[in-house]
């Protein structure tokens, strides 16, 4: 066969027949298990139509040995039974459509199946049936629908399968008779706004089901659904859809939303996501409303139905398998598409589809929503975090309960513990302690307070019941006085500076003067530190009056009290002022707040614009999401709204329990305190906190139920921004507000800094029993003290390791905050970036040299279509589809199309002279000159009344149309020639290579590129899934306007989704600490501008900092914005359904973002300079570039004007010929290259002339040997300048030189001192006179243990190695902190046995132990060993005794292998004398033993012993210590006896002895009857330096009338002689009950062997009374050759052992004028204070009794002593003598008469 002709009747007759045998089949065909009225069986009935298909295809077939009719299309239609349609064409050739009259099939879109066909030859069949033929399958009810066949085969007619799964073909088959059925339409469900509702629900499982709808409006409708049993909104949705007219669709969401909408049939196809596992969708619920419909609801007509009708389509797709009718996973439907079902398929074979109407399945909204159970399984968030919530508050309260109590106890004014019975002036002192003091004040403060009638002496703020002063609380006291003090002027309050927190930052006191109500308010606000600014531990504070009070003050106080009263978040942390608002009625009321933020929430969250206006305006919220949350602005809205609801009930509840009265209040206290409300208005409080809790919970949680899941995460999340706003945004602007307010109107007013705690609140801590005066151990304040050099450098000292401290602090958080940087910038993925694009550049032929317009199409074809839309392997292998998406690379995916835009010009008028010869040009390109005008097709007139001219749906008439700026969302270029706006002529490519090719052609047909075309833009999108960068490739092809044309490639690539992994997500923490830290650098810059005002912006420094903060905010702002941007973008290109979108803003907010942020992280890397000015070198840097600024920019000043005038000249000169000066820029910019060596004007060919070298030789003369050499002069010679500077400003004094101008010599000491201490720490000690090494033992063991580490873990692990490095530390730390001391034994008859200790590298002993009753043969091994205190794990007090420690702990060893007899005759178990011989100690000191081995420990005071400071043991203790002056010291009965100085006796009625333990030589002797009954006696022994015995401190509980013999030992031999060996001294018995003077008992002393021996007139109960003996040297010597009046001086020294004349020596020298010695007052010592709880007869209950024991550890001097020394002081002020009626005139002056005259009478 040779013609065509030939096969076309052919394929008829066969066409035919096979309609012939249909029809028989149809007859007498028997289907499965059919056996009545059939003849043919089923197997025969297969047979016979299989048979008769394959012939038609066989001679189809047949067609392709013939050479003619190809390409034609045939289609054959028989008998209204079958329709066929044939085609003859190469595989490359063939079209995508082939329709039939009962169907269709197109070929894949990306060609796969066609391309690798190629240019073979085929034969296409598309065989449909009007319904199926196979009747012999046994599902004939499969399919309802039309039936398609497809066939293609090659010459040899072998069938041809598909091969790219991922390019499948698209099928449809006729469904008309269900689709075009008219009963199966439904009416919807009208509503009351007159929109319809319907609800699709197919309650079987399905592939897919259609919904269609028949509109009667062709006005705009909107159509929204939801999967779900609630009615969807414009804001809650799955689906939009808009329509108008009969078949245009504005607009679909989600975009791949199958719509079908033709004749006002509106047909959507949903897909059964759960069809694979078996199971079906929930309901969709869907509302239509049309315009009209909303007129009529405007009309309030809703009785007119508006005839919209629905119905519901169930859909599927079978293909044929032998006998059945089935399913496969290559067919699935497609969409519904007017009266056919479209399905996709990966092969080819026999199909059918079937389309069953569902009726609508009623669903019972009422029953949904009663389902309680299961909705609550579905959205349990809700009541989750309100259980929560509850629970949370509930456990809190009872720590918040215990709070209060503290609370309460810090604001009674309990007493002071040194106030006296007698004294009734009752004063009320509230002291304030700053927020930002130490949290624990381990210091004792001290104050006086001034009067303008009396002064208080120095006073104790202490009490025993609670701890005083910790950070942000105010502490109440009760302080009483002897006398009235008047109005008060001043108060001088100050610290001991002790413990480990001696930082104080005082706030204010404010003291109330009982007596006439009124209130004085002591402003401070300093630190008293030596820390801290002046480091004065005292201050001297004034009233604050109207004149010295300033808005600032008042200001600062009330949004201090504001911030921690009126917060409720904040007070419940901490509470400073009073108030009776308690922590757990704030907890509920802020509970009840939340719950009221709930329900306020909900409510606003869940109220929407009208539908009306939503489908006016069309606008829909842009979320960000963070996993399960979404974040916008609504829900930043309603959480501010919220606040702002919640604020009235809030202030109401606060009202009620702030201002209401205490039951117990009395009307007085009413009266004091202002009216108040009653106080059962606490009920009231706590039923609307229960009201708000349970309503608003309640409400809540209904609203949650009618939220849904999702909605409600989302509502959360504003719940969420809500109450941060308003705990962190609304009160604090509140309390800033009032305080603002309050600071401008009431600055004069001193009410508000003088409000403290009521004062009735002192009846419950202030009793009528008197609390008596303890000891107290004052420390005088430090303006007034003796030793100011010493606390001077103590000052300094702490002021120097402040500024340490701060610097480094400052360096640390500098590094940690440049390394935040570094982790955020880093996420910038700039490295991959850059990688990224240089390879998009390369492989895109960037370099292409275009000369025509011709070019520019030759590189779209050559380059372009090869590069972007690859359709084959370099060995000519066939991408896939799935590959044809990406570019040719096979990484970077193609997310959209790509677009193809110019921009054109104007012509132009050529000149009048060449328009004869030239009559067309066109204008160079500027916004002014663009040409913005529509054209048709080949750049032809628009013409809009030319239908043919412009078809909105063709891509290429839609390449003439200009669309500006805001349409195609590109931004301005500038290029080479121009700067070129984001509008122009555009056309999208893609997604297939052949049809961009298709494109390009035809626009190179029509001349698209012209003469008027100024620049060519090619831009398109990719992303690399490896990288995670999204790329935009942007190639422009610039053409001037003399002809040539610029090429430029610029390829950007970002990271749009920066949060996806787990470390992403700890970057956008970092991002968020970043944010954080941004607006505290910013609040506390304005804080300093506040305070420095005008000044801050003088200084340099200053705008640096407001720039590194401007810039931080725009790296914020902008990266916000690239966010918003990015969401909008990637939504664009998902509703653009694949068309372009610009990337450009999301770039330019990203290039802004990370320009900001370099140069944030550029300014953040100089400020780690700035603390290295503490050294040398860097501050002398520092400082000559500060003061050659200035000169330094009048340098950069005449280079450039050098630059300009130079590039001028050459610009103008050789502008014409060179490139390099093209123009002015050009030519600075050649200049400033030459200038820095980058390139040669040599190879310059235009810079041979003459001139051309002067003028550059002058240029390199002027800038490079005198420009540069000036700069580097300036330089040089401030640097010397500041050098030679600090010389001389090093010796001037503070006051005359600024700090910052002088470098800190003293601060770089001690920084070194300091490094030098912690390199002291980790070094090995050395002990060079003793050679002492590393145990040699110990480093063999190391050795092993590094080689066997090295062995086991070779290279891999080497880090291992520093195992051995950290034993060997450890040990040698070890051995730095317990060292054995040698030791040195010998014996003497005087000393007994001695054993001195010495530290290794010393030469004297550092500790000796005596043993008086031992011999040298008795002597043990005994070593000793120093050790540090960290060494032991000790008691907590001994571990506060340590902080008093002198010494380091001495530990004492005994051999374990002493013989027997050794054990029995142990001297370690006799009487030890410890001999401590160190600078540091004192006889203050006492020595800590241990004698069990750590496990109790006791107390020895240190005695002077022949200028050695000793201490008698009962025996040698296993260790001790020294410890320093402790102050008083509290001694229990149960405690006292590890007090062994302190000894407890008891005297007994017949009279008795007691002989003291610590010096058995000591006697107090009782006669019979001293006591009634047997009474407790307590006796201290104590041994002032040089004194001749010891003193005894006696008390006894009833008093002794009868006389008590003392005996005494002597101890100190030291008697004093004259000159002459004449006695001129006598021995004098003092005696001192409790704090008084010391006096002289005149009683008889008695000498014997043991000492010396007197007796006591009276010793009185329960006052500490102390005895003692001592040498007085008298005025006088008993010498023949004296020349002094011996008898007067002898009547003077009887006048004074007077007691009434020796009590009053102090008024005495007052009234002589005579100046009494230092020593006259006595040191202050430690004490003891013993409590002891005592029950009498009279009195069962204990009743608590304290007494002090003071130390005496100077020579006390008595009253009569310095009466005597005053009166011999007077005597020798007259050289010739006094005589005795001056005498007496002093004894009367002091009204001593009878004194007087007794005198006169002796003498």
């Amino acid at each position: 066969m040779k013609r065509k002709d030939d096969i076309f009747p052919f394929v008829e007759v066969y066409a035919d027949g096979l309609t012939y045998i249909i029809t028989i089949l149809q007859m007498k065909g028997c289907a499965i298990g059919q056996v009545i009225n059939c003849t043919i069986n089923h197997i025969q009935f297969e047979s016979i139509l299989t048979k008769a298909e394959a012939n038609l295809i066989r001679i189809t077939n047949l067609w392709l040995e013939t050479d003619d009719g190809q390409g034609i299309q045939k289609t054959v239609d028989k008998r209204d039974i079958l329709s066929l349609t044939v085609l003859k064409d190469k595989g490359k050739n063939l079209p995508f459509e082939f329709f039939t009259k009962y169907g269709y099939m197109k070929l894949p879109y990306f060609e796969t199946f066609q391309d690798t066909i190629g240019s073979a030859v085929v034969a296409v069949n598309v065989l449909t049936y009007i319904q199926s033929p196979y009747k012999y399958v046994n599902n004939t009810d499969a399919t309802t629908s039309s039936t398609v066949k497809v066939v293609i085969t090659d010459k040899k007619g072998k069938q041809l399968k598909l091969r790219d799964l991922d390019d499948p073909v698209d099928m449809a088959v006729d469904m008309t008779k269900i689709f075009a059925s008219s009963h199966t339409w439904i009416k919807p469900e009208i509503l009351d706004d007159g929109s319809s509702m319907v609800v699709a629900y197919v309650n079987e499982t399905n592939e897919a089901y259609s919904v269609e709808f028949k509109l009667k409006s062709v006005l705009e409708c909107t159509i929204y659904g939801i999967f779900g049993y609630t009615k969807p909104s414009v804001f809650n949705r799955a689906i939009s859809i808009k329509t108008k007219g009969i078949k245009k669709i504005l607009e679909i969401e989600p975009v791949d939303q199958p719509v079908f909408f033709n004749d006002s049939i509106l047909q959507i196809t949903v897909y059964n996501t759960k069809y694979s596992s078996g199971g079906y969708l929930d309901p969709l619920v869907l509302t239509l409303s049309c315009q009209d419909d909303v007129a009529r609801r405007r009309r309030r007509d809703l009785s007119e139905y508006m005839g919209h009708f629905y119905r519901v389509q169930i859909l599927s797709v079978v293909n044929l398998k032998g006998t059945k009718w089935d399913t496969s996973a290559g067919s699935k439907i497609s969409r519904a598409e007017g009266n056919v079902a479209v399905f996709k398929s990966t092969f080819f074979g026999t199909f059918g589809s079937d389309a069953l109407f569902s009726p609508p399945t009623p669903i019972n909204f009422v029953d949904i929503f009663l389902n309680f159970s299961e909705k609550l399984q579905q959205t349990p968030q809700v009541l989750a975090a309100e259980v929560f919530l509850i629970i949370f508050f509930i456990a809190i309260v009872i720590p918040l309960r215990r709070a209060d109590q503290k609370d309460r106890l810090l604001w009674e004014y309990l007493p002071l513990v040194d106030n006296e019975p007698d004294d009734k002036v009752q004063y009320c002192l509230a002291i304030f302690t700053s927020i930002r003091s130490s949290k624990i004040l381990s210091s004792t403060v001290f104050f006086t307070l001034n009067g303008k009638k009396a002064t208080t002496n120095a006073r104790m703020v202490k009490t025993d019941s609670r701890e005083n002063f910790q950070s942000g609380t105010c502490c109440n006291f009760l302080l009483t006085t002897e006398e009235y003090l008047g109005q008060l002027v001043s108060l001088t309050v100050w610290h001991d500076n002790t413990g480990k927190n001696p930082d104080w930052k005082l706030s204010k006191i404010v003291v109330t003067d009982l007596t006439t109500n009124e209130r004085y308010a002591f402003m401070c606000g300093e630190w008293l530190s030596l820390k801290f600014k002046d480091g004065k531990t005292y201050r001297t504070l004034v009233p604050a009056t109207p004149q010295i009070i300033n808005g600032q003050v008042v200001f600062t106080e009330l949004s201090l009290r504001g911030f921690f009263d009126d917060h409720l978040w904040f007070s419940i942390s901490k509470r400073p002022n009073y108030s009776r608002f308690t922590r757990v009625q704030r907890m509920w009321s802020l509970v009840a707040l939340l719950f009221l933020s709930m329900v306020t929430s909900a409510m606003w969250y869940n109220s929407e614009p009208s539908e009306e206006k939503q489908i006016t305006t069309g606008t829909v919220q842009r979320s960000v999401t963070l996993g399960p949350f979404k974040l916008n602005l609504k829900q930043i809205y309603v959480g501010l709204m919220s606040s702002i609801i919640t604020v009235i009930p809030s202030i109401i509840i606060i009202s009620l329990f702030r201002n209401r009265k205490l039951k117990t209040d009395s009307s007085e206290d009413i009266r004091r305190t202002g009216g108040k409300l009653p106080w059962w208005t606490i009920f009231i409080a706590y039923f609307l906190i229960v009201a708000a809790i349970v309503g608003g919970g309640f409400f809540t949680f209904l609203y949650s139920l009618q939220f849904g899941y999702g909605k409600t995460n989302d509502w959360l999340l504003s719940f969420v921004f809500g109450t941060a706003e308003g705990a962190f945004m609304m009160d604090p602007l509140k309390v800033l507000f009032v305080a603002t307010l309050f600071g401008i109107c009431c600055k004069k007013s001193t009410n508000v800094l003088s409000e403290c705690a009521e004062e009735n609140h002192l009846k419950t801590a202030y009793v009528s029993d008197y609390i008596k005066r303890r000891e107290i151990a004052y420390y005088p304040c430090p303006n007034t003290a003796v030793d100011q050099e010493k606390i001077n450098k103590q000052r300094k000292e702490v002021q120097l390791d402040s500024k340490l401290k701060k610097i480094s602090k400052s360096w640390v958080l500098t590094f940690l905050y440049i390394f935040l940087l570094a982790i955020i910038c880093a996420h910038n993925t700039v490295t991959e970036a850059f990688r990224q694009n240089s390879y998009l550049k390369s492989s895109i032929k960037d370099s292409f040299l275009a000369n025509t317009t011709d070019d520019i199409y030759l590189w779209m074809q050559r380059y372009m279509l090869t590069q972007i839309w690859p359709k084959w392997y370099s060995n000519l292998a066939l991408r896939t589809a799935y590959e044809q998406r990406f570019i040719n690379d096979e990484y970077s995916y193609r997310i959209s199309k790509s677009t193809l835009r110019q921009v054109r010009s104007h012509n132009c008028s050529p000149l009048e002279e060449m328009k004869s010869s030239v009559s067309k040009c066109t204008s160079d390109y500027s916004i002014e000159t663009e040409d913005k005008t529509n054209y048709c097709k080949g750049w032809l007139p628009f013409q809009t009344e030319n239908t043919t001219c412009y078809d909105e749906y063709d891509p290429i008439d839609n390449s003439f149309i200009y669309q500006s700026a805001e349409v195609t969302n590109t931004l301005t270029y500038i290029g080479e020639f121009a700067m070129y706006g984001g509008g122009g002529y555009t056309i999208d490519l893609g997604p297939k290579q052949s049809l961009v090719e298709q494109y390009i052609e035809n626009l190179k047909n029509l001349s698209w590129i012209d003469g008027k075309t100024r620049a060519v833009f090619f831009e398109t999108n990719t992303f690399n899934a490896n990288t995670r960068l999204f790329s935009h490739l942007k190639i422009v092809f610039e053409i001037s306007e003399y002809g040539s044309i610029y090429m430029t490639t610029r390829v950007k690539s970002l990271n749009l989704y920066p949060y996806v992994t787990s470390m992403d997500y700890i970057i956008l923490g970092c991002q968020l600490i970043f944010v954080f830290i941004i607006i505290m650098r910013i609040v506390l810059f304005a804080v300093y501008i506040f305070k420095k005002r005008s000044a801050c912006f003088r200084t340099f420094s200053s705008w640096i900092i407001a720039l590194d903060l401007f810039l931080s905010l725009i790296a914020v702002i902008f990266y916000i914005l690239r966010i918003d941007t990015t969401i909008k973008a990637i939504n664009d290109i998902i509703e653009s359904r694949g068309s372009y979108v610009s990337l450009e803003h999301v770039e330019l907010y990203d290039m802004v973002y990370r320009t900001a942020l370099g140069l944030v992280f550029f300014f953040g890397i100089l400020r780690l300079l700035q603390p290295l000015t503490i050294n040398y070198h860097f501050f002398i840097l520092q400082k000559s570039l500060a003061k050659a600024r200035y000169d330094i920019f009048m340098s950069m000043i005449l280079i450039i004007f050098a630059l300009v005038s130079f590039g001028s000249y050459l610009f103008l000169s050789l502008g014409r010929y060179s490139e390099n000066f093209k123009d002015l820029y050009s030519s600075i910019i050649s200049l400033l290259r030459m200038l820095l060596a980058m390139i040669s004007f040599r190879l310059n060919p235009n810079l041979d002339s003459v001139e051309s070298r002067i003028v550059t030789g002058l240029f390199f003369f002027s800038i490079s040997i005198i420009g540069v050499n000036l700069f580097i002069a300036i330089l040089f010679g401030h640097f010397a300048d500041v050098h030679a500077m600090q010389s001389k400003l090093k010796s001037k004094t503070g006051n005359e030189v600024l700090d910052d101008e002088v470098f800190n010599f003293e601060l770089n000491d001690h920084l070194w001192k300091q490094m030098k201490r912690i390199k002291h720490i980790f070094s090995e000690p050395k002990i060079e006179s003793q050679g002492i090494s590393f145990p040699e033992d110990i480093l063999h063991k190391l050795e092993i243990l590094n080689q066997h580490v090295t062995l086991k873990c070779k290279d891999e692990y080497r880090f291992m190695r520093v195992i051995p490095c950290l034993v060997y530390l450890t040990n040698a730390m070890s051995w730095s902190m317990y060292m054995a001391m040698k030791t040195a034994a010998d014996y003497s008859e005087e000393n007994g046995l001695r054993y001195r200790f010495f530290n290794p590298n010393e030469d004297h002993p550092r500790l000796t132990v005596h043993f008086p009753e031992a011999n040298l043969s008795d002597a043990p091994d005994i070593q000793c060993n120093n050790v540090a205190h960290r060494y032991f794990s000790l008691s907590s007090e001994i571990r506060r005794l340590l902080l008093f420690a002198k010494t380091r702990i001495y530990e004492f060893k005994l051999p374990n292998d002493r013989p027997f007899q050794m054990k029995v005759n142990d001297i370690t178990k006799r009487i030890t004398i410890i001999e401590v011989d160190d600078e540091l100690v004192s006889d203050e000191d006492y020595l800590v033993c241990s004698f069990d081995d750590r496990q109790s420990w006791f107390r020895y005071a240190i005695r002077p012993r022949e200028d050695k400071f000793c201490c008698t043991l009962p025996k040698l203790p296993t260790y001790c210590f020294v410890i320093g002056k402790l102050g008083q010291i509290q001694v229990n009965r149960d405690t006292i006896c590890c007090f062994p100085d302190i000894e407890y006796h008891q005297i007994r009625k017949e009279g008795n002895s007691i002989f003291l333990h610590a010096d058995k030589r000591i006697r107090l002797s009782f006669p019979p009857g001293s006591v009634q009954n047997n009474c407790d006696i307590y006796v201290m022994m104590d041994l002032p330096k040089k004194q001749i015995c010891p003193f005894v401190h006696v008390l006894v509980k009833e008093d002794i009338n009868d006389p008590v013999e003392i005996s005494l030992p002597i101890v100190y031999k030291g008697l004093q002689a004259s000159k002459y060996g004449h006695k001129n001294t006598e021995k004098l018995i003092v005696v001192r009950e409790g704090e008084k003077e010391w006096m002289v008992l005149n009683s008889v002393l008695k000498l014997d062997a043991a000492g010396f021996t007197f007796e006591t007139i009276k010793i009185q109960s329960n006052v500490p009374t102390t005895f003692g003996l001592k040498e007085a040297v008298l005025p006088w010597v008993e010498n023949p050759f004296d020349k002094l009046d011996t008898k007067i001086l002898k009547t003077i020294n009887m006048v004074s052992r007077y007691n009434c004349v020796a009590l009053k020596w102090s008024e005495i020298a007052h009234n002589l004028d005579i100046e009494f010695p230092s020593t006259f007052g006595e040191r202050e010592t430690d004490s003891y204070e013993i409590c002891n709880n005592e029950t009498t007869n009279e009195n069962p209950n204990p009743r608590q009794m304290r007494f002090t024991f003071r130390r005496v550890i100077d020579i006390p001097i008595s009253a009569q002593e310095k009466c005597l020394y005053i009166f011999s002081a007077w005597y020798r002020m007259y050289p010739l003598g006094i005589v005795v009626s001056s005498f007496r005139k002093v004894l009367e002056d002091c009204n001593l008469h009878f004194i007087a005259d007794q005198l006169g009478q002796r003498l």
